[in-house]
């Protein structure tokens, strides 16, 4: 398949699936910092379908998934009831410019939990293959007894801005890498461990979250590629009535790996969290 047919291809099938999501309300998001920018549709599957750097899109789409109690199927978080949207700035000095959405959802009818995910976007200066989204979400039990999950992270990124030709793996179950060429793609998992993880050929994950049956992630760690990938991870937890769950993590673009570009990517986290 050409690369432009596989590109069509996926994007009928977000496309297709995100019209059954999209609400009257619907709004596109996107966050600005430095030389990166950063898109959201939170109302339909596409999720995070951008993210450029220096005018370079690194990603396809990102997004989440959710399985509690007796559930025979993941729903995608935009198929729930959006109760929170929020877009601020939060580094008005060195850029005025919106770089934090907050978002919060609570499953339909008799509600028995809610979801709420903070992403807040650093980029690096004009020239540098450097960027950074800082994630935390948020499950929290809202009923009045205990309630197993399922929460899965899917991420397809076409590294570069294609879609061919990435090579991946996901290292000790936590800290999935992707790259090609001069950009490298990483994410750090700073609490909890996933229970499970995948990293495999598009569409093969994106198909077992969406077929209406219940998916566990084959801790298929890689290293695959060159090839057209997808990753997911998920977290398998018990919360009690009214108990939270937390998952904080980074995802970061850094030059091809080297010290020098890691230590330019420590420079912005740190940089954002003395804020």
């Amino acid at each position: 398949m050409t690369h432009s047919n596989r590109m069509l291809a996926r994007l009928v099938a977000v496309a297709g699936a995100a019209m059954f999501a999209a609400s009257a309300q619907a709004q596109v998001v996107t966050l600005f910092d430095g030389n990166a920018e950063a898109r959201f549709d939170p109302d339909t599957q596409a999720g995070q379908d951008r993210w450029l750097v220096n005018g370079t899109n690194h990603m396809f789409q990102q997004w989440f998934w959710i399985r509690a109690g007796n559930d025979q199927f993941e729903r995608s978080i935009d198929s729930l009831v959006k109760i929170a949207q929020q877009v601020t700035d939060t580094n008005t000095v060195e850029d005025p410019r919106p770089d934090t959405l907050s978002l919060g959802y609570r499953e339909p009818g008799a509600a028995r939990y809610e979801v709420y995910g903070t992403f807040t976007l650093r980029g690096g200066a004009p020239g540098q293959t450097l960027s950074d989204i800082m994630e935390v979400l948020t499950i929290k039990n809202i009923s009045n007894a205990p309630l197993t999950f399922s929460f899965f992270q899917y991420a397809d990124f076409d590294v570069n801005g294609t879609a061919a030709g990435d090579e991946g793996q996901i290292l000790i179950g936590r800290i999935p890498q992707q790259w090609e060429g001069n950009a490298f793609i990483t994410e750090a998992i700073e609490t909890p461990a996933p229970s499970r993880w995948q990293i495999d050929n598009w569409p093969v994950i994106r198909n077992s979250l969406t077929d209406a049956a219940i998916t566990n992630l084959n801790n298929n760690g890689g290293p695959v590629g060159p090839g057209d990938l997808a990753w997911s991870l998920q977290w398998d937890f018990t919360l009690a009535p009214g108990q939270e769950y937390i998952i904080s993590k980074d995802k970061m673009i850094v030059p091809a790996p080297g010290a020098v570009g890691l230590l330019a990517l420590a420079g912005i986290v740190g940089a954002r969290r003395r804020r």
